[in-house]
């Protein structure tokens, strides 16, 4: 079992190298923007985003994911066998369901095609887009069952390579073929696909490939509940863009997704690699005598960093979107602040569903992101059609707060963490202000004086926002925890302090 004071340098330690594996997974993304935006239009750009987003609405409910389920019970259970069992089960009914899924969506791809385009033009995108179903699902088993192991560099590996391969396939078929969405779409399907193959091949090394009914009744009554979530929040972060289709026009869905493309590097940059450390190890800390104080500690760090992260990307996208562009996509940097503040309220939701996960409450976030469903609903149905794709921005950000704010009500008569809002508020006023003053208040003609102007703007924040955090005393015992395990011996290595 973990100690508790050693919290927060594995946090830190584990989180970095996560941080470096996500970078990697999804940097493919931001390194052919150049290419994305000079080869595709907006509109195409959209389809692409509009093909994302029916995939991933889907994918949890008819892929049936078992991820939390899997997680729980394999912590939950002593038996090096039954364990093995825990995870070999998951990965057949996950596989076994994707396949059929998969192959209906296939056979069914013109009708799908004019469903969410209304022309079947994109019939072929879509068919080979449908096989993703099984290959992420596959993927993300192995990689979870890597990170259960513990094994960071070997995380970090796997993904570095599927970046080469995957702009190595993205140049050869958009640039060189010249396949346009199509070849995006082949370029994600190929690499995915055989990486899926083999994690699928070292998890079942390790775990066997045995299906234990009793295991899998368990797992399916714990997870049918996130799989309606799911489905609810994948609407809630995605739906926009179709309603953005509905009411304004391909062009406008394109602005919007470089901005989510923007806004996306919160969460694969700061929340993943803290999800895919903390989501294992808090099931560890529920079990300790001081469980609450550490889940208060963590979310506030955790916290802070997101608002560090949301500023920054806020506030530097707008020169990077401008430099790496087309003129016809530079619209979109006024939407990248809402998103980033708004998904980061969706990150701090996740991170206080746990009340509901350990006490096997999975019914009860189901309803809360049913009502934010309703709440969305009605903000784009009135947003959207005055205000374009700033509207559907607005929209996102309001509801993912007043989520938050729903959801911590709600958790804390369950299992209270002592997760404080204070703070929260506090962040998000000194985030609000800093990016205002640094984009909006004062902007500089000259790039080299107006980068500098915002790194001044964007460190006093961060001093700030830091200042908030350690108002907290164990908050402050927590960094002196840190320094003294993870700081203090790297100075020491690097001759920065006298041996002790």
């Amino acid at each position: 079992m973990a100690k508790p004071d050693s919290s927060a340098g594995r946090l830190v330690k584990h989180s970095t190298i996560y941080a470096i594996g996500n970078i990697s997974r999804q940097l493919v993304g931001f390194l052919m923007l150049p290419l994305y935006t000079h080869y595709l239009t907006p509109a195409d750009y959209g389809v692409v985003g509009l093909l994302t987003f029916a995939l991933a609405l889907l994918e949890p409910f008819f892929g049936a994911r078992l991820g939390d389920a899997m997680l729980k019970f394999y912590y939950e259970i002593q038996d090096e066998a039954q364990r093995r069992r825990v995870i070999s089960t998951s990965l057949i009914i996950t596989g076994g369901v994707s396949v059929i899924v998969s192959t209906t969506a296939f056979l069914l791809r013109a009708q799908a095609s004019e469903l969410i385009f209304g022309t079947d033009k994109w019939a072929l995108a879509v068919g080979l887009m449908s096989y993703v179903f099984v290959t992420q699902a596959l993927e993300s088993y192995g990689l979870t069952w890597v990170r259960m192991q513990r094994r960071p560099v070997l995380f970090v590996s796997v993904n570095l390579s599927k970046l080469a391969i995957q702009l190595t396939l993205n140049i050869w078929f958009i640039v060189y073929l010249q396949l346009g969405v199509t070849g995006a779409v082949l370029s994600g399907v190929i690499s995915s696909a055989a990486y899926a193959l083999g994690l699928s091949i070292y998890s079942v090394y390790y775990n066997g490939l045995q299906c234990d009914p009793r295991i899998a009744r368990r797992m399916l009554a714990f997870s049918w509940p996130l799989w309606f979530s799911s489905l609810a929040s994948l609407y809630i972060y995605s739906s926009n863009r179709y309603y953005i289709r509905l009411f304004g026009s391909m062009d406008q869905v394109g602005y919007y997704e470089l901005a989510a493309r923007f806004a996306t590097l919160l969460g694969v940059v700061i929340w993943q690699p803290i999800a895919q450390f903390w989501e294992t190890e808090r099931f560890r800390y529920y079990q300790q005598p001081n469980g609450r104080a550490v889940f208060s500690s963590v979310f506030d760090f955790s916290s802070m960093v997101l608002f560090i992260g949301a500023l920054g990307i806020s506030i530097f996208s707008d020169p990077v979107i401008r430099f790496m562009s087309a003129p016809a996509f530079h619209e979109s940097t006024r939407l990248v602040p809402l998103l980033a503040l708004g998904w980061l309220f969706g990150y701090l939701t996740l991170f206080t569903n746990f009340s509901f996960l350990v006490t096997e409450k999975t019914g009860l976030i189901s309803r809360n992101n049913y009502i934010t469903v309703a709440v969305i609903t009605a903000l784009n149905f009135v947003l959207i059609p005055r205000f374009g794709y700033m509207g559907a921005g607005c929209a996102q950000f309001l509801a993912l707060f007043l989520q938050f704010l729903l959801v911590r009500a709600a958790a804390r008569p369950h299992y209270d963490m002592g997760l404080r809002l204070t703070p929260i508020l506090a962040m998000l006023a000194l985030c609000t202000a800093g990016y205002l003053v640094a984009n909006r208040l004062v902007h500089i003609a000259w790039l080299p004086l107006d980068l500098l102007w915002k790194v001044l703007v964007c460190g006093v924040t961060i001093g700030l926002l830091f200042g908030v955090v350690l108002l907290s005393a164990p908050n402050r015992v927590q960094v002196m925890k840190l320094l003294d395990s993870l700081v203090y011996p790297l100075m020491r290595k690097l001759r920065l302090l006298p041996q002790s």
